[in-house]
Protein backbone atom coordinates (compact mmCIF):
# COMPACT_ATOMS: atom_id res chain seq x y z
CA UNK A 1 0.00 0.00 0.00
CA UNK A 2 1.31 3.50 -0.96
CA UNK A 3 3.47 5.34 1.61
CA UNK A 4 2.94 2.29 4.64
CA UNK A 5 5.80 2.16 7.09
CA UNK A 6 4.09 -0.84 9.28
CA UNK A 7 6.78 -3.29 8.39
CA UNK A 8 9.50 -1.25 9.95
CA UNK A 9 7.75 -2.03 13.45
CA UNK A 10 7.30 -5.44 13.00
CA UNK A 11 9.02 -8.09 15.86
CA UNK A 12 8.60 -11.29 16.07
CA UNK A 13 7.94 -11.73 19.39
CA UNK A 14 4.80 -9.86 19.09
CA UNK A 15 5.22 -8.21 22.31
CA UNK A 16 2.87 -4.80 21.48
CA UNK A 17 0.59 -2.12 23.03
CA UNK A 18 -3.16 -3.55 23.07
CA UNK A 19 -5.67 -2.07 21.01
CA UNK A 20 -9.56 -1.47 20.46
CA UNK A 21 -11.11 -4.46 19.51
CA UNK A 22 -12.03 -4.26 15.86
CA UNK A 23 -15.61 -3.28 15.09
CA UNK A 24 -16.42 -4.60 11.55
CA UNK A 25 -15.49 -7.84 9.74
CA UNK A 26 -12.27 -7.66 8.42
CA UNK A 27 -10.99 -7.82 4.69
CA UNK A 28 -8.07 -7.48 2.52
CA UNK A 29 -7.75 -3.91 0.41
CA UNK A 30 -7.46 -4.90 -2.83
CA UNK A 31 -7.77 -1.13 -4.43
CA UNK A 32 -6.23 -0.74 -8.12
CA UNK A 33 -2.77 0.33 -8.12
CA UNK A 34 -2.08 -1.20 -4.79
CA UNK A 35 1.62 -2.78 -4.89
CA UNK A 36 2.78 -4.99 -1.89
CA UNK A 37 6.07 -6.35 -1.32
CA UNK A 38 6.71 -9.85 1.27
CA UNK A 39 9.94 -11.33 2.11
CA UNK A 40 9.27 -15.19 2.25
CA UNK A 41 12.21 -17.85 4.06
CA UNK A 42 11.02 -21.46 4.45
CA UNK A 43 13.56 -24.09 5.69
CA UNK A 44 12.69 -27.78 5.28
CA UNK A 45 14.13 -31.04 6.65
CA UNK A 46 13.24 -33.86 4.53
CA UNK A 47 13.84 -37.35 5.36
CA UNK A 48 13.44 -40.61 2.84
CA UNK A 49 13.78 -44.36 3.77
CA UNK A 50 16.09 -46.44 2.43
CA UNK A 51 18.53 -43.12 2.22
CA UNK A 52 21.36 -42.34 4.66
CA UNK A 53 21.52 -38.98 6.59
CA UNK A 54 18.29 -36.54 5.78
CA UNK A 55 18.29 -33.16 3.12
CA UNK A 56 18.06 -29.94 4.33
CA UNK A 57 16.30 -27.15 1.65
CA UNK A 58 15.87 -23.60 1.92
CA UNK A 59 14.24 -20.79 0.05
CA UNK A 60 14.13 -17.42 0.29
CA UNK A 61 11.92 -14.96 -2.11
CA UNK A 62 11.03 -11.77 -2.88
CA UNK A 63 7.25 -11.10 -3.59
CA UNK A 64 5.28 -8.53 -5.17
CA UNK A 65 1.49 -8.21 -5.39
CA UNK A 66 0.02 -5.54 -7.36
CA UNK A 67 -3.98 -5.36 -7.78
CA UNK A 68 -5.50 -5.25 -10.89
CA UNK A 69 -9.17 -4.46 -10.13
CA UNK A 70 -11.98 -6.40 -9.15
CA UNK A 71 -10.63 -9.66 -7.42
CA UNK A 72 -7.46 -9.60 -9.94
CA UNK A 73 -3.49 -9.28 -8.59
CA UNK A 74 -0.65 -10.10 -10.32
CA UNK A 75 2.09 -11.59 -8.49
CA UNK A 76 6.03 -11.96 -9.02
CA UNK A 77 9.54 -13.00 -7.78
CA UNK A 78 11.66 -10.51 -7.24
CA UNK A 79 14.20 -13.36 -7.00
CA UNK A 80 14.62 -17.00 -5.96
CA UNK A 81 16.89 -18.31 -4.01
CA UNK A 82 16.42 -22.45 -3.39
CA UNK A 83 19.06 -24.67 -1.73
CA UNK A 84 19.49 -28.11 -0.97
CA UNK A 85 21.86 -29.94 0.99
CA UNK A 86 22.07 -33.92 1.23
CA UNK A 87 25.91 -34.77 3.42
CA UNK A 88 28.19 -33.59 1.05
CA UNK A 89 26.05 -32.69 -1.75
CA UNK A 90 25.23 -29.44 -2.10
CA UNK A 91 22.77 -27.56 -4.99
CA UNK A 92 21.64 -24.27 -5.24
CA UNK A 93 19.29 -22.31 -7.37
CA UNK A 94 19.16 -18.31 -7.64
CA UNK A 95 16.69 -17.25 -9.98
CA UNK A 96 16.29 -13.33 -10.86
CA UNK A 97 12.50 -12.80 -11.50
CA UNK A 98 13.47 -11.60 -15.18
CA UNK A 99 13.53 -15.93 -15.96
CA UNK A 100 10.00 -15.85 -14.61
CA UNK A 101 8.03 -15.16 -17.22
CA UNK A 102 4.86 -13.58 -17.18
CA UNK A 103 4.38 -13.85 -13.39
CA UNK A 104 1.36 -15.46 -11.91
CA UNK A 105 -2.27 -14.10 -11.87
CA UNK A 106 -4.55 -14.43 -9.15
CA UNK A 107 -7.83 -14.12 -8.12
CA UNK A 108 -7.89 -12.96 -4.55
CA UNK A 109 -11.24 -12.38 -2.84
CA UNK A 110 -11.99 -10.25 0.48
CA UNK A 111 -11.37 -12.64 3.00
CA UNK A 112 -7.94 -13.86 1.71
CA UNK A 113 -9.25 -16.89 -0.49
CA UNK A 114 -6.62 -17.16 -3.61
CA UNK A 115 -6.73 -18.82 -6.62
CA UNK A 116 -4.11 -19.46 -8.96
CA UNK A 117 -5.35 -18.23 -12.99
CA UNK A 118 -1.54 -18.18 -14.51
CA UNK A 119 1.65 -19.41 -13.78
CA UNK A 120 5.32 -18.20 -14.84
CA UNK A 121 7.00 -19.54 -17.30
CA UNK A 122 10.21 -21.01 -16.97
CA UNK A 123 12.94 -21.57 -19.24
CA UNK A 124 14.02 -25.58 -18.99
CA UNK A 125 15.25 -27.51 -16.92
CA UNK A 126 14.09 -24.89 -14.50
CA UNK A 127 10.13 -25.61 -15.25
CA UNK A 128 11.18 -29.28 -13.92
CA UNK A 129 12.82 -27.88 -10.96
CA UNK A 130 10.67 -25.28 -9.75
CA UNK A 131 7.57 -27.03 -10.48
CA UNK A 132 6.68 -28.31 -7.08
CA UNK A 133 7.42 -25.17 -5.78
CA UNK A 134 5.35 -22.69 -8.11
CA UNK A 135 2.46 -24.75 -8.14
CA UNK A 136 1.49 -24.29 -4.38
CA UNK A 137 2.77 -20.92 -4.10
CA UNK A 138 -0.22 -19.13 -3.68
CA UNK A 139 -2.41 -21.50 -2.69
CA UNK A 140 -2.08 -21.03 1.01
CA UNK A 141 -0.33 -17.55 1.01
CA UNK A 142 -2.82 -15.67 2.85
CA UNK A 143 -5.02 -16.36 6.08
CA UNK A 144 -8.85 -16.60 5.18
CA UNK A 145 -10.44 -14.15 7.38
CA UNK A 146 -13.97 -14.50 9.42
CA UNK A 147 -16.67 -12.63 8.52
CA UNK A 148 -16.88 -11.02 11.55
CA UNK A 149 -15.12 -8.45 13.79
CA UNK A 150 -11.45 -9.88 14.91
CA UNK A 151 -11.88 -10.19 18.67
CA UNK A 152 -9.73 -11.77 20.91
CA UNK A 153 -11.44 -15.19 21.69
CA UNK A 154 -13.02 -14.82 18.50
CA UNK A 155 -12.89 -18.74 16.72
CA UNK A 156 -13.61 -20.09 12.85
CA UNK A 157 -12.61 -22.93 11.01
CA UNK A 158 -12.15 -22.90 7.15
CA UNK A 159 -11.57 -26.02 4.70
CA UNK A 160 -10.34 -25.81 1.26
CA UNK A 161 -9.04 -27.86 -1.35
CA UNK A 162 -7.30 -27.48 -4.92
CA UNK A 163 -7.43 -29.77 -7.46
CA UNK A 164 -4.45 -28.84 -9.64
CA UNK A 165 -3.50 -30.84 -13.10
CA UNK A 166 -0.59 -32.62 -11.22
CA UNK A 167 -2.15 -32.65 -7.78
CA UNK A 168 -4.37 -32.18 -5.33
CA UNK A 169 -4.17 -29.60 -2.08
CA UNK A 170 -6.35 -30.23 0.85
CA UNK A 171 -6.41 -28.09 4.35
CA UNK A 172 -8.70 -27.50 7.35
CA UNK A 173 -7.88 -24.74 9.61
CA UNK A 174 -8.72 -23.69 13.00
CA UNK A 175 -8.26 -19.95 13.62
CA UNK A 176 -8.08 -18.33 16.94
CA UNK A 177 -7.88 -14.57 17.81
CA UNK A 178 -5.24 -14.17 21.12
CA UNK A 179 -5.17 -10.60 21.07
CA UNK A 180 -4.88 -6.90 20.13
CA UNK A 181 -2.24 -5.18 19.29
CA UNK A 182 -0.52 -1.37 17.80
CA UNK A 183 1.61 -1.79 14.80
CA UNK A 184 2.92 2.15 14.53
CA UNK A 185 -0.12 3.39 15.61
CA UNK A 186 -2.45 0.85 13.47
CA UNK A 187 -4.75 -1.35 15.38
CA UNK A 188 -3.85 -4.90 14.70
CA UNK A 189 -4.66 -8.90 15.79
CA UNK A 190 -3.01 -11.26 16.50
CA UNK A 191 -4.87 -14.81 15.29
CA UNK A 192 -3.33 -18.75 15.92
CA UNK A 193 -3.96 -21.26 13.58
CA UNK A 194 -4.30 -24.67 13.59
CA UNK A 195 -3.88 -26.63 10.30
CA UNK A 196 -4.24 -30.37 9.12
CA UNK A 197 -2.85 -30.60 5.54
CA UNK A 198 -2.94 -33.34 2.88
CA UNK A 199 -1.27 -32.65 -0.74
CA UNK A 200 -0.69 -35.15 -3.79
CA UNK A 201 1.61 -33.89 -6.47
CA UNK A 202 3.48 -35.70 -9.32
CA UNK A 203 6.84 -33.96 -10.69
CA UNK A 204 7.98 -34.72 -14.24
CA UNK A 205 11.71 -35.37 -14.03
CA UNK A 206 12.30 -36.34 -17.59
CA UNK A 207 10.74 -38.38 -20.11
CA UNK A 208 11.11 -41.41 -18.86
CA UNK A 209 10.98 -40.47 -15.02
CA UNK A 210 8.67 -38.72 -12.56
CA UNK A 211 8.13 -38.54 -8.87
CA UNK A 212 4.35 -38.82 -6.93
CA UNK A 213 4.62 -37.26 -3.88
CA UNK A 214 1.74 -37.95 -1.23
CA UNK A 215 2.23 -36.53 2.46
CA UNK A 216 0.03 -35.31 5.29
CA UNK A 217 0.38 -33.61 8.76
CA UNK A 218 -0.24 -30.93 10.93
CA UNK A 219 1.06 -26.80 11.23
CA UNK A 220 0.90 -24.39 13.69
CA UNK A 221 1.38 -20.56 13.25
CA UNK A 222 -0.17 -17.26 14.20
CA UNK A 223 0.22 -14.21 11.79
CA UNK A 224 -0.65 -10.44 12.19
CA UNK A 225 -3.48 -8.52 10.67
CA UNK A 226 -3.89 -4.63 10.45
CA UNK A 227 -7.28 -4.08 10.75
CA UNK A 228 -7.87 -0.73 9.17
CA UNK A 229 -5.20 -0.94 6.09
CA UNK A 230 -6.55 -4.99 5.65
CA UNK A 231 -3.24 -5.61 5.23
CA UNK A 232 -1.18 -8.99 5.76
CA UNK A 233 2.06 -7.88 8.21
CA UNK A 234 3.64 -11.26 9.35
CA UNK A 235 2.99 -14.91 9.62
CA UNK A 236 4.77 -17.71 10.89
CA UNK A 237 4.05 -21.34 9.93
CA UNK A 238 5.83 -24.79 11.56
CA UNK A 239 4.44 -28.12 10.79
CA UNK A 240 5.22 -32.07 10.28
CA UNK A 241 4.33 -33.97 6.95
CA UNK A 242 4.52 -37.60 6.73
CA UNK A 243 3.89 -40.28 3.44
CA UNK A 244 5.58 -41.79 0.30
CA UNK A 245 7.72 -40.31 -2.75
CA UNK A 246 7.17 -42.62 -5.58
CA UNK A 247 9.29 -43.12 -8.40
CA UNK A 248 7.39 -43.69 -11.67
CA UNK A 249 10.09 -45.38 -13.96
CA UNK A 250 8.96 -46.36 -17.42
CA UNK A 251 8.97 -49.89 -17.26
CA UNK A 252 9.88 -50.54 -13.58
CA UNK A 253 7.61 -51.23 -11.23
CA UNK A 254 6.72 -48.34 -8.65
CA UNK A 255 8.97 -47.69 -6.20
CA UNK A 256 7.92 -46.42 -2.56
CA UNK A 257 9.83 -44.44 0.05
CA UNK A 258 8.60 -43.33 3.41
CA UNK A 259 8.91 -39.16 3.39
CA UNK A 260 9.30 -37.00 6.91
CA UNK A 261 9.53 -33.51 6.18
CA UNK A 262 9.59 -30.84 8.68
CA UNK A 263 9.28 -27.30 8.15
CA UNK A 264 9.28 -23.70 9.01
CA UNK A 265 7.78 -20.64 6.59
CA UNK A 266 8.22 -16.91 7.55
CA UNK A 267 6.33 -14.42 5.71
CA UNK A 268 6.47 -10.60 6.36
CA UNK A 269 5.53 -7.36 4.47
CA UNK A 270 8.35 -4.80 3.41
CA UNK A 271 8.18 -1.51 2.95
CA UNK A 272 6.35 -0.24 -0.46
CA UNK A 273 10.13 0.06 -1.92
CA UNK A 274 11.90 -2.64 -0.58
Amino acid sequence: MPGTVLPRALLPALLLASAPAAAQAPAYARTPGDTLHYRQATQATVRIQGRPGHAEQTQRARITLAFTGGDTARAWYGGLDVRSKHGAAYESLEIPGSEMRGGFVLAVSPTGRVRTLRTPVLPPPLDMELDSVLVWQFVDFLPVLPEVPLRPGVEWTDADSVDLARGRWRRTTRYRVVRDTVVDGVAAAVVETESRLAMRHTSEIDEELSIRTELEGTERGRFVFALAPGLLLRRERSGTLSGTETSLLEGDPPRPARQTREYTSVIELLPSAP
